[in-house]
Order: C-alpha cells, then structure tokens, then sequence
C-alpha cells in the first residue's frame, strides 16, 4: 500500500510540472529554444526516465505518453538532452524513439527561421540538429512520391543561408547539402566547391549534389578533376569518382578507366588502396553497364598494384562477367587463363556453355575448362545483374525471382 500510495504521488507530482510547463508555454508565442546550460544538465531526461522506471510494465507506453503530456518546448527541450546523450555515446539510432512525438508535436511549428535558429546555434550538437531537420522536412514535405523528400523553398533558401556560416561544423554542412533539395546550379554549393576554406567532405558532397542535380552541365567540371586528379584531395577525387559512377555513360565509363589507368600507372600516388580498389570498381560498373570493354584484360598486368585483387574481381566481375564469358574465346592462352581466375572467384551459369566449349578443345587452357565447368554447376550461382547479359538465356536467379 505504501509502495502505492507513493507510486500515485510521484505521478501527480510530475503531472503537475509537466501541466505547470504547459500552461507556461501556452501563453509564448510558438516554441523557445533550448537553453544550452540547462541541456547540459539533462533535467526533462532524468524526469522522463524517472517516469518511466516508476511506471513499469509497458515502459514504451509510459514513455509515448509522457511524451504526449509535455509541452511543445519541453519536448523541444528533451530531445536536445536526448541528442546530446545519444551523441556522447555514439547511440544516434535511438533517437527514432522520438520521432512520432516529434513530427504530431512539433512539426507544424517547425518554420524555415526557427529551423535556421536551431542549425545556427554553434552550441546544439550535430545529431540535434540532424533530427530537427528530418522532422521539419518530413512533415513539410511536398514530395507526393513515397521514399522522396521535397521541401518548400523557405526551407531551402533556410538552408542556403545556413551553409554560409563559417561557425557551422564540416558534418552537419555536409548532412545539410545531401538532405537538401536544392535547385541545380545552387550558388551556396557552387561558392562551397570553389572556397579554399571549406574541409573536403563538404566540397566533396557539393560536387556530388551539384551532379546529381544537373549532371550534363557538371560533366565538363569532372572531366577535368580527372584530367588533373594529381591537384585534388582524395574527398574530392571521391566526389568526381561517384558523380561519374551514377552517370552511367560511355563519356563517364571512360573517363573513370583514364583514372584508374593513371592511379595503377603512378609509382607516386598518394591515394589509399581502398581507393583505388572503388575507383575500378566503379569503371567495372559504368563500362559492364554500356557494354563497354578492354578493362578486363588492361588490369592483368596490373595486380602487384591492386590492393585486395580477390575484392575488385568478386564485385567487377558482377559487371563484366559478358565480357569475362568472350574473353573465354580468345586466342591467347594467357588472356583465356586471366578470365579464368575471374570465374574461379564468382563461378557464375552464364559461364558454363563456353566452358564446356573450351573443354573440347584440346588446348592449354582445356583442362582448367572442364573443372571450372563442374565448379559452375556445383555452385550454381546466377550474376546479380542478369540485365547486363550479352548472350540469349534467362540468367536471372530462378530462386530468388519465383512468382
């Protein structure tokens, strides 16, 4: 009874703050920010898992209907304290517990200028401001396609000006531009991938929005970083590399095998090796996706110079693996046996009808043929992009396609 009796007495008494709470933010007009200090000392928090714990039972059902209890700032406020938890611990995942309550509540006050006080104060964590952010613009949103988020262009030119303080952190700039729906040739990005001052990850994500948002006119701009990658950091190299990747044109395609030609042929190269690896990873991509060939047999004389050789050709081949199948054919053994150790790695069907062709030929590469043809039919895997082959068949996983 007495366990109960003050059960019921904590609950009244934080019904009664949370009320006293309400009735004072009634008489504001719209929500007030969170004090920094008082984020620092995390009292809404410890109070919410207060209630919680004393609770029991259901604690997600206690903790939605604190949640629902509070008002607009004082939610605003815990979940400053929450973001700035999550973020010291490195638990950002859990801040979705947040997210209804944050969306009914808050949203419609979200405004593009409270928004912009929220990104420019220099004393709110990155993952504060990360969250505020997907709220507004999931709730602003006028996308009208599931899965696309497009927001009014107060809150772009929100963002605009927010991305021109210098005080405002590389990783949230760089969150701001990906999340953004900009208009192509937005100048805030254009002066981010031009400034000296700016860090790299966020000139890099201006190059790849600036892509994505008109890729014919940023064409000429790639192909250039490119022609002089030597003058580029490899953030930006990255940028170029994913920009021209996403193109899937033949221009792209060879493009990216000029620069993986260029980084295998530099006894200098100050790029890391997982680097170059995705460099011929993505050429594998564009040039399998237009058919293009010659990167197959340019990279045998390159593995000394391939960091995980085993990597690059268990992803390329799942682009090329056509021109691995013709490669086959070849009249120079060494060629045949390169293709081979290809197949050996990502044994895939489409091979199998030149192989036992091969097998029949009596030749040098005849033997190794015939055990890659049984190897084939042992594993029986199918390419993960069937729509790339070359020859007739039906080469989609019959497994994994079942209607």
């Amino acid at each position: 009874m007495k366990q109960k009796k003050k059960r019921s007495l904590v609950i009244i008494f934080v019904s009664t703050i949370l009320l006293t709470l309400s009735g004072i933010a009634a008489y504001v007009t719209g929500l007030i920010l969170p004090d920094p200090d008082e984020i620092a000392m995390q009292k809404n928090l410890s109070l919410l898992e207060k209630i919680v714990q004393d609770e029991g039972i259901d604690s997600m059902v206690s903790f939605r209907r604190t949640l629902a209890k509070m008002s607009e700032s004082t939610l605003l406020a815990t979940i400053a304290e929450a973001a700035e938890y999550c973020e010291e611990n490195k638990a950002a995942t859990y801040m979705v517990v947040y997210a209804d309550s944050a969306v009914n509540k808050l949203g419609l006050s979200l405004t593009p200028l409270f928004l912009e006080e929220i990104l420019s104060q220099p004393a709110y964590c990155d993952l504060f401001k990360q969250f505020m952010i997907e709220v507004a613009f999931f709730f602003h949103n006028i996308g009208g396609v599931e899965g696309v988020i497009r927001t009014p262009i107060a809150y772009t030119q929100a963002v605009s000006r927010v991305l021109q303080n210098s005080e405002l952190g590389a990783e949230i700039k760089e969150y701001l531009i990906a999340i953004t729906d900009f208009e192509p040739n937005e100048p805030i990005l254009l002066e981010l991938l031009i400034s000296e001052d700016e860090k790299p990850n966020v000139k890099r994500q201006a190059l790849e929005k600036l892509s994505i948002l008109d890729s014919f006119g940023m064409q000429n701009q790639l192909f250039k970083i490119v022609d002089n990658y030597r003058q580029y950091d490899e953030e930006l190299l990255w940028g170029a590399m994913l920009s021209l990747r996403r193109s899937e044109t033949r221009e792209s395609g060879a493009k990216l095998l000029q620069l993986t030609m260029a980084l295998l042929e530099d006894d200098q190269r100050s790029y890391s090796d997982s680097f170059v690896d995705n460099v011929i990873i993505a050429t594998s991509d564009v040039m399998g996706a237009t058919h293009e060939k010659g990167l197959v047999v340019y990279l045998k004389d390159y593995t000394a110079n391939i960091s995980d050789i085993d990597y690059v050709i268990m992803i390329g081949s799942t682009y090329l693996y056509p021109e691995i199948d013709e490669l086959l054919l070849s009249d120079d053994p060494v060629v045949v046996d390169w293709a081979m150790d290809w197949i050996e790695r990502t044994p895939f069907v489409y091979y199998l009808d030149t192989l036992e062709m091969v097998a029949l030929n009596n030749n040098l590469n005849s033997k190794r043929a015939a055990k890659l043809a049984e190897l084939v039919k042992e594993e029986m895997f199918y390419p993960p992009r069937a729509d790339l082959a070359t020859k007739k068949g039906n080469w989609w996983n019959p497994v994994l396609n079942r209607e």
